[in-house]
C-alpha cells in the first residue's frame, strides 16, 4: 500500500496546478483559489476509490455521500463493537497497555526529596506536605492535567 500512496503524493505534488507559471496564472484569475477539479485530482479520487471498492478503505468518502451520511449527522457515541469494526483491530490492541511510570516518578520524587532534605537542612515532611498540597491543588484547580 505505501507504494501507491507514494505514487498518489507524487503524482499530486508534479500536478499541473502546481506548477509556478499556472499558479501565478491561476492566483490573477481566481484570487488565489485552486481550481475545483484537475487531472491530477481526478486520479487521486479514482485511486482511492479503486482502494475502498476493493475494501482497503473502509471510510474513504464517508462525509457527504448519498450511502454514508456526515459523521456529525448520525450517533457520536463510538462503542467498542464500532471501533473494532472500523480499525479491524481487538481492543486489546487499541488498549493502552499499563505501566509503571507514576511508581517510578514517585520513587524519583521521593529520593530526590530525600536527597534534597539532607543537603539542605529542609524538614523532609514540610517537603512532602508541599509536594502533596501541590498535587491535590493541580488536581483541583487544572483537573491533573
Amino acid at each position: 500500500f505505501l507504494s501507491i500512496f507514494d505514487a498518489i503524493e507524487t503524482r499530486t505534488s508534479a500536478a499541473e496546478e502546481n506548477t509556478i507559471n499556472n499558479r501565478a496564472q491561476l492566483d490573477m484569475m481566481t484570487q488565489s483559489q485552486y481550481p475545483p477539479t484537475s487531472p491530477s485530482r481526478n486520479e487521486m479520487t479514482d485511486m482511492y476509490t479503486a482502494l475502498e471498492e476493493l475494501g482497503h478503505l473502509k471510510l474513504f468518502g464517508a462525509a457527504g455521500r448519498n450511502d454514508h451520511p456526515l459523521p456529525a449527522m448520525g450517533s457520536k457515541v463510538v462503542t467498542p463493537t464500532l471501533l473494532e469494526q472500523i480499525t479491524d483491530m481487538s481492543m486489546i490492541s487499541l488498549t493502552p497497555k499499563p505501566t509503571n511510570t507514576l511508581l517510578l516518578g514517585g520513587i524519583v520524587l521521593a529520593v530526590a526529596e530525600g536527597i534534597l532534605s539532607v543537603s539542605t537542612g529542609i524538614d523532609l515532611n514540610l517537603l512532602v506536605l508541599l509536594t502533596i498540597t501541590a498535587a491535590l491543588l493541580d488536581k483541583l484547580i487544572v483537573n491533573g492535567a
